[in-house]
């Protein structure tokens, strides 16, 4: 594992979709099952990694995620660690962590909307 979990967080450690099957909605179920799962569970965030270049990214973010702001020295190491596992799968270097604040239905009833 290559992300620290902080506590009520539920990382996606690994998500892949055949050839064949992309754009037929397995990404969408995948990323809902995952979510049902955290809440389930008392979830706070759901996060996964991507790899910059990743076309799947624009799916993570049609879900709800956005990139997590981290500082300059955590972009650097993962950078590196991405770029010596992987190479450059997409063309680029490095991945960005994205997150998904989990709200529940008692929560927006707490702060009114």
């Amino acid at each position: 594992l290559l992300h620290k979990l902080s506590e009520g967080e539920f990382y996606i450690e690994w998500m892949a979709v055949s050839a064949e099957a992309r754009g037929q909605g397995a990404g969408k179920r995948m990323l809902e099952f995952c979510e049902e799962q955290a809440r389930a569970r008392g979830g706070k965030v759901l996060t996964l990694g991507v790899v910059n270049g990743n076309p799947a990214r624009r799916l993570y973010e049609r879900f709800g995620f956005v990139e997590k702001k981290r500082g300059a020295c955590a972009n650097c190491c993962t950078t590196v660690t991405i770029s010596l596992l992987f190479g450059m799968p997409h063309g680029q270097i490095g991945a960005v962590i994205m997150e998904k604040q989990l709200v529940y239905l008692h929560d927006s009833e707490q702060s009114g909307h």
